[in-house]
């Protein structure tokens, strides 16, 4: 179970009375008496009555659970052989034929099946060495339990339902619970006008079986009787029980069966100095983990348990310290790579900021470049405004130009008129352009008309200083 209980509730239902007792973790993990919680009313009503007068008394907690015992004369038993199956085969088989194994219909009741430990002992075969598996089948009649569960439902604990089962089941977590060198034992038992006594393996319960008081024969005899079926060690275990529960003596024994809370320490706070109850025993079924039966509406399932051995562990190790090892790697380039998006963000952020200024940048390079042109064209070349007269005075009346540009030192212009060889010619007689020369094809307009560009290269003013001072 993943939930954690820090209370156990446990209701023994007897044939004309209830008996109850809580239990609670103490602050060291230990289960003690709770002290605080009700106690069970005498009432002579019915037990399904008595229950509501009880856990209507007991405050709600899902931390709680509340397990059901049911005394021997309640709970039907059967045992039923299997040759040549498996366990998991031969409880299959149970459940799905419970009808041919159990003297109800199965609406009629709530059933579980489980195997015994000692059915695997090598004395469970038969003549011809064939192995043999037996199970127990044990079912109760719904129409006594039924009205217990309304009434929890009706009381509010249906959250804290737990397991309900025979008695015995619950002697056992108590004996669990009180050591572990106390197996095999066996535990006689007064529930109402019943002996019974369980059996307890190294493994779990292995089953009860019940004398009546009445009986002619006497308890003695009985439990010799009991003994032939079973092997050692219970054949002797059977005829001299270890433990007793409950206030009462049976002389014919021979060696007088303890109380376990006498001499089982761990018990001790649960007892609180008086003898095993059935109530106590209620309560003990909330102390095992799975108790071999519980009656429900549909199979249980086991808790689940991990098994391993050293090299899986080895193993795991490895593999977990690989992931922690990636996992740190994996963190650390994703921290990495977090901070270059944030970087890059960043930069187009920038340079969409820059992108005015390093436009006009360009526009302020191009400038100087205009304007250190310009100034070479001062320093190097003749003057623009003789350039300017020079072009208007030798450009003939019937041209005219219309437009004239400045790149690289020189002068390209586009002109239109009568002869575009009369215009080159008449600008050639300049002594300020040393080279005057067409540049493109000659065409016609329709008047006539000449349209042609002309590329002018000034002179050098620095080469005509030169030349003036030879």
């Amino acid at each position: 179970m993943l939930k954690r209980f820090r209370r156990i509730t446990g209701i023994y239902l007897g044939k004309n009375a209830i008996d109850a007792a809580s239990l609670r973790r103490d602050r060291g993990g230990n289960w003690v008496i709770d002290a605080d919680a009700p106690e069970p009313e005498d009432s002579s009503g019915q037990v399904a009555e008595q229950v509501r007068l009880f856990l209507s008394r007991l405050k709600p907690d899902r931390f709680r659970r509340i397990t059901f015992a049911l005394p021997r004369s309640r709970v039907f038993f059967r045992e039923i052989e299997f040759p040549q199956l498996t366990s998991d085969e031969a409880l299959s088989a149970v459940r799905m034929g419970i009808d041919l194994h159990a003297h109800l219909k199965q609406e009629d009741i709530y059933f579980d099946v489980w195997e015994p430990g000692h059915q695997n002992s090598p004395e469970a075969r038969d003549q011809e060495g064939t192995h043999k598996v037996r199970v127990l089948l044990s079912y109760v009649e719904r129409s006594f339990l039924d009205p217990v569960f309304k009434v929890v439902r009706e009381t509010g604990h249906s959250r804290s339902l737990g397991c309900v089962s025979p008695v015995s089941c619950g002697i056992d977590g108590l004996l669990r619970y009180g050591g572990r060198d106390l197996f095999p034992c066996t535990v006689i038992s007064r529930q109402d006008d019943e002996i019974v006594i369980s059996l307890h393996s190294e493994r779990g319960w292995e089953g009860s079986h019940s004398v009546s008081l009445f009986s002619q024969a006497g308890i003695t005899h009985r439990l010799a009787d009991m003994a032939r079926l079973y092997p050692e060690p219970f054949h002797s275990l059977i005829k001299s029980p270890v433990f007793r529960v409950g206030d009462f003596h049976l002389p014919e024994i021979p060696r007088e069966p303890v109380d376990p809370c006498s001499i089982l320490d761990p018990l001790s706070p649960l007892c609180r100095e008086r003898e095993l109850c059935m109530g106590l025993c209620a309560a003990g079924i909330g102390l095992k983990s799975f108790p071999e039966v519980s009656f429900q509406a549909t199979p249980r399932k086991r808790p689940f348990r991990i098994k391993v051995n050293a090299f899986q562990i080895v193993a795991v190790g490895t593999v977990a310290a690989m992931l922690v090892v990636t996992g740190v790697g994996l963190t650390r380039m994703m921290s990495l790579s977090s901070r270059v998006d944030e970087v890059n963000a960043r930069l187009a952020q920038i340079e969409k900021r820059m992108k005015p200024l390093i436009e006009m940048r360009s526009k302020i390079d191009e400038i100087e470049a205009r304007k250190k042109e310009l100034t070479d064209f001062g320093n190097e070349l003749p003057g623009l405004l003789d350039v300017l007269k020079e072009l208007a005075v030798l450009t003939p009346q019937d041209t005219w130009i219309r437009n004239l540009s400045l790149s690289n030192s020189k002068f390209r212009l586009s002109a239109q008129g009568k002869s575009a060889t009369a215009c080159v010619a008449s600008l050639r007689k300049s002594r300020l352009f040393s080279q005057v020369k067409l540049v493109s094809s000659v065409t016609k307009t329709k008047d006539g008309l000449e349209r042609f560009s002309i590329e002018i290269i000034p002179r050098n003013s620095r080469s005509k200083r030169g030349g003036g001072r030879k």
